[in-house]
């Protein structure tokens, strides 16, 4: 309990990948899912290991899920966070000449 306190906090010192993934898996077990988000949009954004990544897309999928944000859960079930823009959706759309 006193561990997730120190991590979830605001302004808890900058954590390493794993305390990151460990802290926003602890909020997201309490239902503090937005904390959660928080904490795993900050560790992503640090360029973690694929592993690190893949797990923390996972717990951020599930979170949204349980915040009714079906198409972003989806999104992070199949490991692309962002949305595909109008130009990634025109260049699957234009045929190759060949």
């Amino acid at each position: 309990e006193k561990t997730y306190e120190l991590l979830a906090r605001e302004d808890a010192p900058p954590l390493t990948h794993r305390a990151a993934l460990s802290a926003a898996g602890m909020a997201a077990d309490r239902n503090d899912h937005r904390r959660a988000l928080g904490l795993l949009e900050q560790l992503l954004q640090n360029k973690p290991d694929p592993d690190t990544a893949k797990q923390a897309y996972r717990i951020a999928a599930s979170c949204y899920r349980k915040l009714g944000q079906y198409e972003k859960a989806f999104r992070f079930y199949q490991g692309k966070p962002k949305p595909a823009t109008n130009n990634d959706a025109a260049e699957q759309e234009t045929p190759t000449v060949q």
